[in-house]
């Protein structure tokens, strides 16, 4: 009875207590400064929490308050309202809540102009394109780019000094695609803001970068010849001396060295990221991650093997969203890239995108009705067959944290999914982060994550019989690790196993599974969330995460002279005898003075593209067997040419004169590795009175080799 007594004592207690504090509060009105300092605190803090649709509206409010003219704020209230002076490169991060100090940007409180209460409100004097530049970075935050735009002009023309709205506008206009103009954008606000200001420089730098950097990915062929750059003396001495690196390092073999590459401020260090090589352009593309502080990234890079550049490419068209732990391959043949599947901000992805590399623009692939379809994952494999043309996927994580072991297979001819049956008793069991490998029509997975343990197993998948084999279940467990194909050898770096991050380098034989593990010199920092491209007689690893996040390259030898590939070397010496051979000859040139040179269309397919375009013309070239007119080349330059052709050499008593003759037609023939070879030869014979020569003739010929060497021939002297 006495508890019961003092509980409802207490209660009416509380009931008084509520009801004079309600009353307080409608007896206290907000005056209009204090309402407006009240909105935009709340606006700085809905931004740091990234609720921007409420940031925007708070700001607004502010900014109308005052717009219509409402009374000055006084200096001191306003003191306790910080906003960004400098701003993230790149980035351009929101003023961060009081509540996370971690995330939070260098601040200053605003400076407001001495006044009374009373003191009619002048846009040259007030906070006005402050608010304007916080309202820009919250449409940002909502991809309104043309929004975000339209306040950062509006802020610029309150205060043409502030140098953080030049960069709000140049971000909203590369947001837009419209580099050139983002470019001009930072560029004024040196000019007129501060030509100091260090992150508006380096926002110049970036994007001159990455618009120089769009002319290399667009037409990266493979000839290093074919580069244009505006930096394009430097960039292929740079390749020149790669090349001299490469082939001293050839004796590496079993040596981790760390790669020294162009382009690394570029990208933000990151793990899980999404990787696809793409060999005949010596390219290795990088698609998003998961970068500090748990942020889900969508940026998209190509790193040039020849160059040892990294390149920012400016995409057109909608990106797929910012995920990470998703899969990229690429059809070559057909130009494009594929990605599917990872885990964004809205959860995990089911999404397949296709990116044209050709035209640089990202498209989604959409489910037709009534088609299966994978579902929604992350960690998964994936690999590309270009015989079948099929993208196969196996594993992942999907919903409720669900291991998947099931295999589908995607036809980008078709562009359908189908779900593939094991023809065999033997599946693997569910798992994530493993790897995936294609090796002569088998798939090949190597350990995982099966939620309790590592996977010590490695199993291969016939694409012919739809049969799965274990290999073997007894080798080294590995989750998230690199791993390549070479030989008749599964190469494997990184990656978890029982004891955290490992370092170790091993191989794993494809027909028994027998593990080897491998003594390395110089090996990485123990790692995993990490891919590997094989190129160049190499294993190349790129960032991943272990005890912090990574952006560095590494490559591992695998090659050397006394182990290459195989391979006969009387080829060439056999195919001499039917260099300008008239016996079994099924076409004829007629050159200067009506010399004549014979050829065999088959071999001339073959080796050289100039060729292989004449005779796919359907002219008459191609249908008759008259001779061929080529009454401009000299007969003897022309042999050559037929010579390295067939035997992939040139005679060594060639002058000086034929070997100028010899570039320029390498150049009309489209052979860059022959008019490498001719610029090499040519390095002997450089003297002072045939330097300048030389170099016009490298210029006009698109011989960087050649210009290289007259350059140091210059500089020497």
């Amino acid at each position: 009875f006495f508890f019961l007594c003092w509980c409802r004592v207490m209660i009416k207690k509380k009931r008084k207590k509520k009801k004079s504090m309600e009353k307080g509060a409608r007896g206290h009105l907000l005056t209009p400064k204090e309402l407006f300092i009240q909105n935009v605190q709340q606006a700085h803090q809905q931004t740091g929490l990234k609720n921007f649709p409420e940031a925007v509206r708070l700001y607004s409010i502010a900014i109308e308050y005052i717009q219509r003219g409402g009374l000055q704020p006084p200096s001191q209230s306003l003191q306790t309202i910080a906003v960004p002076v400098d701003f993230e490169v790149g980035s351009f991060s929101p003023p961060r809540s009081p509540a996370n100090p971690r995330r939070s940007s260098p601040e200053r409180k605003m400076e407001m102009p001495e006044g009374g209460e009373n003191d009619e409100l002048d846009s040259t004097h007030t906070p006005l394109y402050v608010l304007y530049g916080c309202r820009s970075q919250a449409y940002q935050g909502m991809q309104q780019f043309a929004l975000a735009l339209k306040d950062a002009e509006a802020s610029i023309l309150c205060n043409p000094h502030h140098a953080l709205a030049y960069a709000q506008k140049g971000k909203a206009l590369y947001s837009l695609k419209r580099h050139k103009e983002a470019l001009k954008c930072y560029e004024e606000g040196l000019k007129n803001a501060d030509p100091n200001h260090a992150g508006l420089r380096r926002l110049v730098e970036i994007i001159t970068q990455e618009l120089q950097g769009t002319s290399i990915t667009s037409s990266v062929s493979g000839a290093v010849g074919d580069i244009e750059t505006s930096d394009k003396e430097s960039q292929e001495r740079q390749v020149e001396e790669n090349f001299a690196s490469d082939q001293r390092a050839e004796r590496r073999k079993g040596e981790w060295e760390v790669m020294t590459c162009t382009g690394t401020e570029l990208l933000r260090p990151r793990h899980a990221y999404a990787s696809a090589l793409f060999s005949s352009q010596h390219a290795w593309y990088i698609f998003g991650g998961y970068a500090d502080l748990g942020e889900h990234m969508g940026d998209f890079y190509c790193f040039y093997f020849p160059s040892r550049t990294w390149y920012k490419i400016a995409v057109e068209g909608q990106s797929p969203k910012c995920k990470h732990s998703a899969t990229l391959v690429a059809a070559e043949r057909e130009n494009r890239l594929y990605l599917f599947g990872g885990t964004s901000e809205d959860g995990y992805l089911e999404e397949l995108h296709s990116f044209d590399l050709q035209n640089r623009t990202w498209s989604q692939i959409h489910p037709k009705e009534g088609e299966l379809w994978p579902t929604e994952r992350w960690s998964h494999a994936m690999a590309y067959c270009p015989q079948r043309k099929k993208i196969y996927v196996f594993g992942g994580v999907s919903v409720s944290l669900c291991m998947l072991n099931d295999l589908w297979s995607f036809d980008i001819v078709t562009e359908k999914w189908t779900k593939v049956v094991p023809q065999s008793e033997v599946i693997p069991g569910p798992r994530h982060v493993h790897s995936l490998c294609l090796h002569q029509n088998n798939l090949y997975v190597y350990g995982g994550f099966g939620g309790r343990v590592n996977y010590h197993d490695f199993y291969r998948f016939d694409l012919v019989t739809q049969e799965w084999y274990l290999v073997s279940d007894t080798v080294i467990g590995r989750r998230g690790h690199a791993a390549v194909v070479h030989e008749k050898w599964l190469y494997v770096f990184g990656g978890r196993g029982k004891n955290g991050n490992s370092a170790s380098t091993f191989r794993c034989l494809l027909t028994t599974g027998e593990t080897e593990e491998l003594k390395t010199l110089n090996r990485p920092m123990a790692r995993h969330y990490i891919s590997a491209a094989m190129w160049g007689g190499s294993m190349w690893v790129f960032g991943g995460i272990g005890r912090t996040n990574y952006n560095d390259m590494f490559r591992y030898w695998l090659t050397s002279p006394d182990k290459s590939v195989l391979s006969s070397s009387t080829v060439g010496q056999d195919l001499s005898i039917l260099v300008n051979n008239k016996q079994f000859c099924d076409v004829c040139f007629k050159l200067k003075h009506g010399q004549e040179a014979y050829g065999h269309r088959a071999i001339l397919y073959a080796r050289c593209e100039h060729f292989r375009g004449m005779f796919d013309s359907g002219m008459k070239e191609s249908q008759s067997f008259a001779p061929i007119d080529l009454s401009h080349i000299e007969y003897q330059p022309f042999v050559q040419l037929l010579i390295w052709i067939y035997t992939g050499k040139i005679e060594d008593d060639v002058n000086v004169d034929t070997i100028v003759q010899l570039i320029q037609l390498a150049d009309q023939f489209l052979l860059p590795e022959l008019r490498r070879l001719c610029a090499h030869v040519l390095r002997r014979f450089i003297t002072a009175d045939n330097v300048s020569d030389l170099l016009s003739i490298a210029e006009v010929h698109n011989s960087p080799q050649l210009q290289i060497f007259c350059q140091q021939f210059l500089e020497s002297m």
